[in-house]
């Protein structure tokens, strides 16, 4: 379902900040699960994941842009094999005993919400930190 979306996102991507992209992308990655724990039909459903091509691409195609750019270009690699496996890895050895007792004990639904609460949590975190970002670089320039 994504595959048209990355041709879209990768033409747009030179024309938004990157920091902005891979917020919305997380958003919408976000609101995408909070809503697959809900959707009562079929087609709903496959408008839901016309969605989730439009966030996805968004997410990743800008995290591998914004690795290429705060990067240095001898720890590009490492620093995308962080983001793409490390940190899902260690999200997961975190998170995973909660969620699978919250599936087991309390439904699909309430599963889904939490994923969406995490993913939205994670945003938060992401544009606070793009935001203290931008507040110490002229701090730092200025010195």
């Amino acid at each position: 379902m994504e595959f048209p979306f990355y041709y879209l996102t990768d033409a747009l991507l030179p024309r938004v900040r990157l920091r902005v992209t891979y917020a919305l992308g997380i958003i919408g990655i976000a609101l995408t699960t909070l809503c697959l724990g809900i959707v009562p039909n079929l087609p709903l459903l496959v408008l839901l994941f016309v969605c989730r091509g439009l966030a996805w691409p968004a997410y990743q195609l800008s995290c591998y842009r914004l690795m290429n750019e705060i990067s240095h270009p001898r720890n590009v690699a490492t620093n995308q094999a962080i983001v793409q496996v490390t940190m899902p890895g260690i999200a997961l050895l975190l998170t995973g005993s909660l969620f699978g007792y919250t599936y087991d004990h309390f439904g699909a639904g309430a599963f889904y919400a939490l994923c969406g609460l995490a993913a939205a949590l994670g945003a938060c975190i992401v544009i606070v930190g793009f935001r203290l970002s931008d507040v110490r670089q002229p701090a730092d320039q200025a010195m």
